[in-house]
């Protein structure tokens, strides 16, 4: 059974999730400041940390709580938030992002998603954040970037696809300049949203056909400042298996 630790202003709140996670999940704290949940994610190291976004959950915050429990899997849970916050929010180690309106089989299935080393963003969340540009992708193109969202390494992602790894290097390379993305980390942040079943581009899956992409607004404005890089690699999966999640993910 997985320990969830708790920071949230509203201790009824607090009393309300022990109820809904008992026999799931472990509430093993409750936490008013950030200073106790600082104090107490040290103490007792649970594998998940969900955060009530505050006026005091700042991005220093954010990462203070990393600091102090850098195992613990952050999901935030927020009621408005910026492109800008998320970004850097992910960019800091955040694993999920839940919306407070969210039903309670979301809060279910975020958490389950981040215990499982996976990223979840919620599905009215990562609407907001795209704008309307798009860019167009060949089939390569777009096969590469789904390889990348299961955190292939280049090598992997080359013995996939049947070319060198000086290729994909190459195909990498145009992408990130096709997409405006910093590096792979948001490449398969965008693949994720785009690549699923109920994206965008769903409907345009003919082999020879580009495909049109949908462009985060924080990608659109230029921001690059995702230092954290997409994992060197995972269980090797067809593209078709991805499946259709109600909320974005990336394997850990």
């Amino acid at each position: 059974m997985f320990n969830v630790a708790l920071y949230s202003v509203q201790p009824v709140l607090a009393e309300g999730l022990k109820v809904l996670l008992a026999g799931t999940y472990n509430l093993s704290g409750a936490y008013l400041t950030t200073e106790a949940l600082k104090a107490g994610i040290r103490e007792l190291h649970p594998e998940l940390i969900l955060l009530e976004v505050t006026p005091s959950i700042t991005l220093e915050a954010l990462r203070e709580v990393r600091e102090a429990h850098a195992s613990g899997a952050v999901v935030l849970w927020v009621e408005g938030i910026s492109p800008e916050f998320v970004s850097q929010a992910l960019s800091i180690g955040v694993r999920g992002i839940l919306c407070k309106t969210a039903p309670v089989d979301s809060l279910y299935r975020c958490l389950a998603d981040v215990a499982a080393g996976s990223m979840h963003i919620d599905n009215e969340l990562s609407a907001s954040l795209l704008s309307s540009n798009q860019v167009h992708l060949t089939p390569r193109e777009r096969q590469l970037m789904g390889l990348v969202a299961q955190g292939l390494s280049n090598k992997e992602v080359a013995w996939s696809l049947g070319i060198s790894e000086g290729t994909v290097k190459v195909y990498l390379s145009r992408l990130f300049d096709k997409t405006g993305v910093g590096d792979r980390y948001e490449l398969a942040l965008l693949a994720l949203k785009n690549l699923s079943p109920n994206g965008a581009s769903a409907a345009a899956r003919v082999e020879g056909q580009s495909v049109p992409f949908q462009l985060p607004s924080s990608l659109v404005t230029g921001s690059r400042n995702v230092a954290q890089k997409a994992p060197a690699s995972a269980p090797v999966r067809p593209l078709a298996h991805i499946p259709a999640m109600h909320g974005n993910w990336v394997r850990q």
